[in-house]
């Protein structure tokens, strides 16, 4: 087996990615940068550190992008819970107004994702065969804040976690097990907050229920249709464990 086919079959077992017709790569897409983007493509030089989540398997990812001395962007991954995952060739990487694209068309990835205004990680989804999952990359060494923030009577803090953006805030709420009488034990509810990425967003925030009788909403915190249609289309969205889950 080929080197460069080996992240394809791992996830094609992991996930059933085999299913349906590989995604066509777009061969005419030009590796030359614009010189309103040069900028922006020194900036992205480096290491960039990803989490990629398939079914229940977790795989870390190593994004590391160069630049040629004409402004051409090149790279490579490393799958490094893979064996032989190292040094997989991306055929072509484009920077451009902010936006990533790249492919890797022995294994049928396609990358599109959108650079953070502070420049320190890449949201984005990774395709593959036709199946896509979301996927960040976060730059090596960029700093983690630990700084706290009030809203109202809770506190929160950076969720520091890697299948979420870093503006996302997580802390716990403490309430009654018994709301009506107001008295007796109380529990505490695991919450997350995603800010919405809208300039003018609406001042309350959306709050998303998980179905099923003590399900967690802050598991579907990472999800593609919560990081991309919901929040960052107009709302905060809050999501809230029923109970402490530990």
């Amino acid at each position: 087996m080929k080197p460069a086919l080996i992240m394809f079959f791992a996830l094609g077992i992991t996930g059933g990615l085999v299913a349906g017709s590989p995604q066509a790569p777009n061969r005419s897409i030009e590796q030359k940068q614009s010189a309103d983007t040069v900028g922006l493509a020194q900036n992205i030089e480096g290491s960039w550190e990803g989490l990629l989540s398939v079914a229940g398997t977790k795989l870390r990812l190593l994004l590391k992008i160069s630049r040629g001395p004409d402004a051409t962007l090149k790279a490579i991954i490393d799958s490094l819970d893979q064996p032989n995952g190292n040094n997989l060739q991306v055929d072509s990487i484009v920077l451009q107004n902010g936006a990533l694209h790249f492919e890797t068309r022995a294994i049928y990835v396609v990358y599109d994702g959108a650079l953070s205004k502070d420049r320190s990680e890449i949201v984005g989804t990774f395709n593959q065969g036709g199946n896509a999952f979301p996927l960040i990359f976060r730059k090596h060494g960029a700093a983690q804040s630990t700084a706290t923030t009030q809203r109202g009577s809770v506190q929160l803090k950076p969720c520091n976690d890697p299948s979420l953006t870093g503006d996302a805030l997580c802390g716990k709420y403490e309430v009654y097990e018994n709301r009506s009488t107001r008295s007796g034990r109380k529990i505490l509810l695991n919450l997350i907050l995603l800010p919405a990425a809208s300039a003018k967003p609406a001042p309350d925030a959306l709050f998303y229920l998980a179905g099923g009788p003590g399900a967690a909403a802050t598991a579907y915190a990472s999800e593609g249709f919560m990081t991309g249609l919901l929040r960052r289309k107009f709302a905060p969205v809050a999501l809230i464990s029923r109970r402490l889950q530990i």
